[in-house]
């Protein structure tokens, strides 16, 4: 079960997407992903697992960005999916950090993945945001032909339509600003916690060449 995630982390080759979050049967991609979750022990296991998911995530964005019929929300839910795991990952990478352990290589995997899906979610946002734009153009085709009809009820519903979708796109630039600055956060402060290691192994050298130097 764990084979496709961990071979990610371990080769590099990201895993094909699954069910995508438009899918009826996507709850049972998240309930294969718990199960996989709560079957990891080790803290190595887990922060593979977190970095493969990432990798699915960036994966199902980039399905949706080709699909013809773009659903907005449901690239949402992978987005804000992508940002979890990224962000769990790199608290379990933190921890193992500060318990002296070697995840150096797990490290410079997940400053990659945050590179990465800093270009990708930023896309499918843009993504987004112009099928909101098509869809917003038909409705005022339909506006236009409503009016000539004299419909005035159908007319307030096409009025409504367009104020919804305007405050949608609205609320898609402020989600993406906010997951953009969050991710910049997160692999600034892995840059710094390599940094602080760095200068406690230096401390450690200089502290062995010292005791040599006295005996």
């Amino acid at each position: 079960m764990l084979t496709p995630t961990l071979a990610f982390a371990q080769t590099g080759t990201p895993p094909e997407a699954g069910l995508t979050p438009q899918n009826p049967f996507y709850f049972l991609d998240r309930l294969g992903e718990a199960l996989q979750e709560f079957l990891a022990f080790s803290p190595e296991t887990k922060i593979r697992i977190q970095i493969g998911f990432a990798a699915e995530r960036i994966a199902e964005i980039q399905v949706d960005m080709k699909a013809k019929d773009v659903d907005a929300k449901g690239l949402s839910v992978a987005q804000s999916r992508l940002e979890e795991h990224l962000l769990k990952a790199s608290k379990l990478i933190s921890e193992e950090k500060k318990k002296g352990k070697d995840v150096k290589e797990f490290s410079e995997v997940l400053k990659n993945e945050f590179e990465v899906s800093k270009k990708v979610i930023e896309s499918s946002f843009e993504v987004a945001k112009d099928a909101l734009e098509d869809e917003r153009e038909e409705i005022k085709e339909a506006l236009q032909v409503t009016k000539k009809s004299g419909d005035t009820v159908l007319q307030e519903e096409l009025e409504q339509k367009l104020d919804d979708l305007e405050e949608e796109k609205d609320k898609l630039e402020e989600e993406k600003e906010e997951q953009k600055q969050s991710l910049e956060d997160e692999r600034e402060r892995l840059d710094d916690d390599d940094d602080d290691l760095e200068e406690e192994l230096d401390d450690v050298a200089e502290d062995l060449e010292e005791i040599e130097i006295d005996n």
